[in-house]
């Protein structure tokens, strides 16, 4: 990707800048959408996490992962729209990998991530049913109800 388009998407550019940014990375076709998780300063996160959401599915399929450990601190820049982006999935396609994140989380005692990814089972409408693991659930549920 042009590094001169990438500083485009900086929140110290102008509105106008910031949006032509977005919307020209989003139509670039030889983009991988795995270039945009977290680039190297947070000044451009929100913005590649705008990018993602207008690239959309099936394009960003190889993001999703990347989505969930982006929820590790909901105050990082672009993590709302990470959330509106996992919304706009299909469950069947996020639900293994955020059952994969769930158990990264637990295996290294990330509470704050667990909770944050919590989250997800109110802002997307998870039921018991749409997990392959009833023990994934289950712990979602108990960290959200406390």
């Amino acid at each position: 990707m042009d590094n001169n388009l990438l500083l485009s998407l900086s929140w110290n550019q102008s509105l106008d800048i910031q949006e032509n940014a977005i919307c020209e990375i989003a139509s670039m076709n030889l983009l991988n959408p795995k270039d945009l998780l977290q680039p190297s300063r947070k000044e451009y996160w929100e913005n590649a996490a705008k990018v993602l959401i207008k690239m959309g599915y099936p394009r960003i399929k190889e993001s999703i992962s990347g989505l969930l450990i982006w929820l590790q601190d909901m105050n990082w820049p672009g993590s709302n729209v990470v959330i509106e982006i996992l919304r706009s999935l299909p469950k069947a396609v996020f639900i293994p990998h955020l059952e994969c994140a769930v158990l990264e989380a637990m295996n290294t005692n990330d509470d704050i991530w667990l909770s944050n990814l919590s989250i997800i089972l109110t802002q997307c409408n998870l039921k018991e049913i749409d997990f392959i693991s009833k023990d994934v659930y289950l712990t979602l549920l108990d960290i959200k109800e406390v």
